[in-house]
């Protein structure tokens, strides 16, 4: 499924694209392309460099750290995109809901 990826180019372009209220389909072909970007990035970057810095940083084991907890500490302090670690939260949070409907209306207000 395709889709603008513009939308990802800052938290505000993402909410805007909230209020079309896509379908789950949507959500979840965005959130494969995150993750494939994310995956991308992580294959680019020695693993001991960035394990380190989070248990430095956090004070978590990365052994411990859950996927959620590494994925929002590396894009805001390894990629430097604040606006992209938001949006992953929304998504999540959304793919995550039981009714997207009125998951997507309390998001709007």
């Amino acid at each position: 499924m395709e889709f603008d990826v513009e939308i990802l180019d800052n938290l505000e372009n993402f909410k805007e694209f909230l209020k079309t209220k896509p379908s789950k389909e949507v959500l979840q072909a965005i959130n494969s392309h995150l993750e494939g970007f994310l995956s991308d990035a992580y294959d680019h970057i020695d693993p001991e460099e960035y394990e380190v810095a989070f248990e430095e940083e956090t004070g978590i084991s990365y052994h411990d750290a859950t996927e959620e907890e590494f994925d929002e500490w590396f894009i805001a302090n390894v990629l430097c995109f604040e606006d992209l670690s938001e949006i992953c939260k929304i998504l999540r949070s959304l793919l995550g809901a039981k009714d997207l409907d009125k998951a997507l209306e309390n998001l709007a207000k």
